[in-house]
């Protein structure tokens, strides 16, 4: 499907919901759902990705009852009722990645399956610390097989780079074994922050887990349950980010539900932009007069893991040169991203230099009506349709249907702001 976004007229006040944070909520539902009694959990998004493992937390055996902007999760008291062994996603990765080790657990064969090679590819150091563990697992094209439990009879060694969700799944699993755990990272540690965080939701479940600084280590003592608990889930500063992209709109922003403090790495995201005076909590003001240039010439890539649609939206939506540093290019989701970022410049006219490891952005507004396909990444898909909102001729984005994997009713919250868009069939 294609969404054709017509630009939105000026003076306009636009007050925008943030939606929770994704990666948090996933946790949160499976904590629930794996702990002993009811939980209720409040600020909830029903994307794509978050119903898959709503999906999968009841075939894991917990009741889960949806309702406009909360779940409450009666669940499974620390056990296992399943009945299908097998657990399939189409593209939800946090799912998969956060559910593996605790399903490995259930003493019986279980088969995790995801249509997105890259997901599987992301879950490769698993395999290795399985077969550390001499515990049977398997990988065959999109399907994972374990046959055996994971164990933690000797330490587990994991790269601290690019693989927060895998420390967070393990999190997840070592609490319920029979002897202490211990996680050491290994150099370089990236989104300490969002560790913390995940440590903190486990410590509402009743879990708790001790970190040393000293040799970034996690020790999680033996024995534990998860315990049931109401909790409110944290925004999403990431895509609360991608709407600085409308700070050369006229009227006035207002996103509401951010906070003023919070612990995760896409919070810090809010300090970066702020230093080059994109302030979230003051996006946009009415008197053009006042509004402070952007400072933005060059950004590391690793500020965010979604930097490149960002700093994208933001070159193009301000006409700035912007070079991207130090991209990951070995990395199968940033090289992805970076080939869906040239397609885009290509498209739009826009001029860009590569490097070995940057990429300089030289940004304009289209002069003209485009198609710009997103190649199904929703941050893209989100990033254009914002500046379509901008630009004096329609964008349409073509595979726009992908954003709702990671947020339910974005064109709705669009149309409720007065934007203009047409939907069109393939």
């Amino acid at each position: 499907m294609k969404a054709k976004i017509y630009q939105l007229s000026a003076n306009k006040i636009l007050k925008i919901n943030i939606p929770p944070a994704i990666k948090f909520l996933h946790y949160e539902i499976i904590c629930a759902s794996f702990a002993k009694g009811t939980s209720v959990i409040k600020n909830v998004n029903y994307s794509k990705n978050i119903l898959c493992t709503i999906d999968w937390c009841r075939q894991m055996g917990a009741i889960i009852q949806e309702y406009k902007n909360h779940l409450v999760i009666h669940g499974t008291n620390n056990q296992f009722h399943i009945t299908n062994n097998v657990f399939a996603t189409e593209a939800s990765r946090y799912t998969f990645l956060y559910m593996l080790p605790l399903l490995s657990l259930t003493n019986q064969l279980v088969v995790l399956k995801n249509n997105n090679r890259e997901i599987i590819e992301s879950a490769e150091p698993y395999r290795h610390i399985f077969e550390k563990c001499n515990s049977v697992y398997n990988v065959e094209r999109n399907t994972i097989k374990m046959e055996q439990p994971l164990s933690n009879e000797n330490n587990i060694y994991i790269n601290g780079y690019n693989n927060t969700s895998l420390i967070a799944g393990l999190l997840l699993a070592l609490p319920t074994m029979l002897t202490t755990s211990k996680i050491i990272i290994c150099y370089p540690y990236d989104n300490r922050e969002d560790i913390l965080q995940y440590i903190n939701i486990l410590k509402k479940f009743g879990i708790i887990v001790n970190e040393d600084t000293s040799d970034h280590s996690l020790t999680i003592p033996a024995g534990q349950t998860f315990k049931a608990c109401n909790i409110t889930t944290d925004n999403d500063y990431y895509l609360a980010s991608l709407f600085s992209i409308l700070k050369p709109y006229a009227g006035n922003v207002q996103l509401k539900g951010l906070s003023k403090q919070a612990v995760s790495s896409d919070f810090n995201l809010l300090s970066t932009l702020k230093n080059n005076n994109i302030d979230l909590y003051k996006l946009s003001i009415s008197n053009l007069k006042k509004k402070k240039p952007i400072l933005l010439t060059q950004i590391k890539a690793d500020v965010t893991k979604n930097s490149l649609p960002l700093f994208m939206g933001l070159a193009i939506a301000n006409e700035l040169t912007i070079r991207i540093k130090d991209i990951d290019k070995n990395n199968i989701y940033f090289a992805r991203q970076l080939n869906i970022l040239k397609n885009i410049l290509k498209i739009l006219d826009c001029e860009y230099e590569e490097t070995e490891k940057d990429i300089i952005i030289h940004g304009h507004l289209p002069n003209a009506k485009k198609q710009v396909d997103s190649e199904n990444d929703p941050y893209f898909a989100i990033v254009l349709s914002l500046l379509g909102i901008l630009t004096s001729y329609p964008i349409i984005v073509k595979n726009c249907s992908c954003v709702d994997y990671i947020w339910d009713d974005f064109y709705g919250l669009l149309k409720s702001l007065g934007v203009l868009i047409e939907f069109i069939h393939d």
